[in-house]
């Protein structure tokens, strides 16, 4: 005899197709199962297939496929809405028909689900439904059945879906028994991205079993039936949670107390227990819904391997957490089930796909980034070594900082008020402020007189004591100190505007000799006859400005008069000038300036040759190459914030955006930049007045929505092109700290900052100098020392700047390249070159210079395209903090502490980095030798 169904040849005795599964002679007690035409199955040999056995009776709830007899309301070859020809009934049960058709118009089969008509006659539940359905037909992946359409055909509503070519999985379980675990682990992560992809649009599938789950021609499985799915908010606003199959339900669906994606991973818990043993798990042992409820509350799921031995246990363990009952203890989501899977990698298999794989599925990527001992040591070492060999750099290849930053900021304020005193204000002021700043006239002097003498080996005028490397400014007035400038509330030498009557402002070198020396009078000069005015008679030239002469190291009696060149910030009514010679090595000239009104000195100022007029009118753009550089960054900006806007939009609008880690990077930014803010103001007036809580504000509000724009346009791209660069940074935003490969990055990136940081000190002493330099080096900052709050603040600020929004920045430029050359292996070669052109700024013009430049920017290239964007953003960090800070090995030098800071903060970035990075490995082992 043959089957009726594939004409295979059978034995008299067969009950069953051993092709397709059709019950032949079915036993009395078992019920007639027809799985309808015959259609292209997929078959799998188990490695021990289990004896033949009855096929259980289906649940009450479970839909019924079709006997021979066609028992549904439509039959073969009828046309339905002018454009669905039936052609059999695929399936029935409690949630409706289920039929394939052509559909006449585009000549493809569909599945047409009709609904029963109780589900579809409130018109309320029909608007939620035809809602719900306006957002399941988004879904879109190859795991997922495609819900086309929904069609009205008479008094019932029917869904037009995706035809899948196969048999669903209830029906192969019932042939086979089980699969091999093998193939079982692939239909379950493939079930994990599908239902991760409706997750990701907020959709709940709520009747996820193997019935719903079909296998098709090629092998691959893909889930169907979103007849009663929906967005977990509306579904549990509505009180509309039990619908679906019951025996497949949560405990709290089935309760009827909520329905989450937590209820999902139940669901698909309950399907793969049944793909790995081929047993249900409460399918066949509840025989009403209370019993069911019974179970569920009294009983846990059985061991898998209780049914199957030498199973996975880790396939066991993840399948037992999806099934426990309280939702909080159950995976995150369907990509943690997937990740957690022996082997998984959802990442992968996203990109095969040819989708963009979201930030979850990016966290739950297979790296581990667990790094052997010995390398993981190296490394450490590496970092060790490389601040030892910055602070010899410091030591004996660039100029100590004890000799050109001697005294402590304290000190210079107390000479300053002494000054002050000395010229007859004893007065207490009302606010004061005091900083640092490099002499960039001395240095930019100092370069020039290098490259026209070709004198390599400048940086020794840097150590005479007569160099006025580092400045310091004090100021005070009878009024509160507020800065002018929007983004900063930070009092300098010249923010505020010096106009305001009774301020003084002083300008010392590190050696707490006076540079400059400058007061508002009065606007109105009070009568000779008042008796509170101030000295009615100026005294003698000679000894009006000798305080100051002598403030400023001279001696007034060898100073040669001449005719005055300089004019005052403010009225004065007598003028003075002087020449001199400081002796240092060469001798250089200087002019003393010095001027006063009703008496008392106004102003007096130390000018050399290297001294430029203030008050000159600035070029909007520059000039020369400089001009030309300056519109064209402006032009660049602006280009940039205008495509991070349209490529932020774009990907909102497809649904593509990571908010919840553009809300988390741009927090990390704002914070410490406004706490930062906040601290960074040390004159008390300011602080009582609470004006410091405006420009900081305003400050970190613009950081955070620049960086927040970026993450927005580029964090799609990236993770769709290099998701690999951006797997540490997302398990930083899902909270994993712990991760090795979060680890690994951290301490990759601090030993290539590090390495930077040589590059960059080590290059004046190999060519000669270019550009303009501002310290020492002209990369150490100095501004920031005003007191341990000051330099804890501005330094969180640069490192919020300087880290994570430089990086993003340097990401956007690498997606540029990429859109010029489209070639991944191209924009690298791109990118490699616009840094190395970026870098020629700041190295020496030589050969060994060059050298520097491209092994700098192979670094930047290489940290961010082969470790990744958190590797980059450390990277940053570490030449911020390094950067900013002077460093010295004089334990006795005021400066000591922050070096020990800021080395002590590298250290110990990088050792958390290495113990993360070893990951569950000893850091020493008990056998010596191995």
């Amino acid at each position: 005899m043959r089957c009726p169904s594939c004409q295979a040849t059978l034995t008299a005795e067969a009950r069953f197709c051993p092709s397709c599964g059709r019950a032949i002679n079915p036993a009395p007690d078992a019920p007639t199962v027809d799985p309808g035409p015959a259609v292209p199955t997929v078959s799998y040999r188990a490695p021990e297939p289990p004896p033949r056995r009855d096929p259980p009776p289906p649940p009450a709830s479970a839909p019924r496929l079709a006997s021979s007899s066609f028992q549904g309301r439509f039959t073969p070859g009828q046309v339905l809405a002018g454009r669905y020809r039936i052609l059999n009934l695929l399936g029935q049960g409690g949630m409706g028909e289920v039929y394939r058709a052509d559909d006449l118009t585009l000549g493809q089969p569909v599945a047409l689900k009709f609904l029963p008509v109780h589900f579809t006659s409130d018109p309320q539940r029909l608007q939620r439904f035809l809602a719900e359905v306006r957002t399941t037909r988004q879904i879109s992946h190859p795991a997922v059945c495609r819900v086309y359409d929904v069609e009205q055909i008479d008094d019932a509503y029917c869904l037009a879906m995706e035809y899948i070519d196969g048999e669903d999985l209830a029906s192969l379980l019932r042939r086979i028994g089980r699969l091999p675990e093998d193939k079982a682990l692939e239909i379950a992560r493939q079930l994990c991205a599908g239902l991760a992809a409706a997750h990701d649009l907020g959709v709940i599938h709520r009747d996820l079993k193997p019935a719903n789950i079909m296998i098709d021609g090629r092998g691959r499985a893909r889930i169907a039936d979103f007849g009663v799915a929906g967005v977990a908010a509306a579904l549990n606003a509505s009180g509309d949670i039990t619908a679906g199959t019951p025996a497949y339900m949560a405990p709290e669906q089935l309760a009827g107390t909520a329905v989450t994606t937590r209820s999902d991973l139940y669901s698909l818990g309950l399907v793969l227990y049944e793909l790995f043993t081929g047993r249900p798990v409460w399918a066949d042992k509840a025989s009403s819904l209370a019993e069911l409820r019974r179970l569920h509350e009294s009983h846990t799921p059985q061991n898998l391997s209780s049914h199957v031995s030498g199973i996975d246990p880790l396939i066991e363990r993840v399948i037992l957490r999806c099934l426990e009952h309280d939702p909080d203890a159950r995976p995150r989501s369907a990509l943690a089930v997937a990740a957690a899977l022996p082997g998984g990698d959802p990442l992968a298999a996203a990109l095969a796909a040819g989708e963009t794989p979201s930030p979850e599925m990016v966290a739950a990527s297979s790296r581990d980034g667990v790094l052997r001992r010995g390398r993981a040591i190296a490394w450490l070492a590496s970092v060790l070594i490389g601040l030892a060999l910055i602070l010899a750099i410091e030591r004996f290849l660039s100029v100590p900082l004890e000799n050109v930053a001697p005294l402590a900021p304290g000190v210079l304020k107390t000479k300053a008020e002494d000054i002050i005193s000395a010229l007859g204000d004893p007065s207490r002021p009302a606010d004061y402020a005091y900083g640092f700043s490099y002499s960039t006239g001395f240095s930019n002097y100092q370069i020039r007189q290098a490259l026209a003498r070709n004198d390599p080996h400048f940086w020794g005028r840097f150590s005479d004591p007569w160099a006025p490397v580092i400045r310091f400014f004090y100021r005070r007035a009878a009024h509160s100190l507020q800065s002018s400038t929007p983004w900063s509330s930070i009092i300098l030498l010249d923010n505020p505007r010096f106009a305001i009557e009774g301020e003084v402002r002083v300008e010392l070198d590190a050696r707490a000799r006076l540079l400059r020396y400058e007061r508002i009078p009065d606007q109105v000069i009070k009568p000779s006859g008042d008796s509170t005015a101030g000295p009615p008679a100026p005294p003698p030239t000679g000894t009006l400005f000798d305080p100051l002469i002598r403030a400023a190291g001279f001696d007034p009696a060898a100073l040669t008069s001449t005719e005055p060149r300089w004019t005052p910030h403010a009225f004065a009514d007598h003028r003075a000038a002087w020449t001199a010679a400081v002796p240092s090595d060469p001798p250089m000239p200087v002019r003393l300036e010095a001027a006063s009104l009703a008496g008392s000195p106004v102003f007096f100022r130390v000018i050399n040759e290297w001294t430029e007029p203030e008050r000159t009118p600035p070029e909007l753009w520059g000039t020369g190459v400089r001009r030309i550089f300056n519109i064209f960054g402006s032009l660049m900006f602006v280009l940039a914030i205008l495509g991070a806007s349209f490529l932020a939009w774009r990907h909102a609008r497809l649904g593509r955006t990571d908010f919840r880690g553009a809300a988390v990077i741009a927090t990390s930014v704002f914070l410490p930049m406004w706490v930062g803010g906040v601290f960074a103001v040390q004159n008390p007036a300011t602080i009582v007045s609470l004006y410091w809580l405006g420009p900081p504000l305003y400050y970190a509000l613009y950081n955070a929505a620049l960086t927040c724009l970026c993450y927005l346009a580029i964090e799609p791209v990236v993770r769709r092109l290099w998701p690999d660069m951006l797997v540490s940074w997302a398990r930083v935003l899902t909270g994993q700290l712990r991760d090795p490969l979060i680890g690994r990055d951290v301490l990759l990136g601090t030993a290539m900052g590090i390495a930077f940081q040589i590059l960059l000190r080590i290059s004046p002493s190999i060519g000669r100098p270019f550009g303009s330099i501002d310290g020492p080096l002209g990369f150490t900052s100095i501004d920031d020392l005003r007191g341990v709050l000051p330099f804890i603040a501005v330094n969180a600020s640069g490192i919020a700047v300087g880290g994570i929004l430089i990086a993003l920045l340097i990401t956007m430029l690498l997606i540029g390249c990429r859109v010029l050359t489209r070639s991944t292996r191209r924009a690298s070669i791109v990118f490699f070159l616009v840094l190395l052109l970026i870098q020629m700024q700041f190295f020496s013009v030589s050969p060994g210079g060059f050298l520097l430049s491209a092994t700098a920017a192979g670094l930047l290239t290489f940290t961010l395209t082969r470790i990744g964007l958190l590797a980059m953003i450390t990277f940053l960090i570490i030449n911020n903090v390094i950067l900013e800070v002077p460093l010295t090995l004089d334990a006795s030098h005021w400066a000591f502490g922050y070096t020990l800071a800021a080395l002590g903060a590298t250290v110990l970035l990088a050792g958390s980095g290495f113990l993360r990075a070893l990951g569950s490995q000893k850091l020493v082992t008990e056998d010596p030798l191995a």
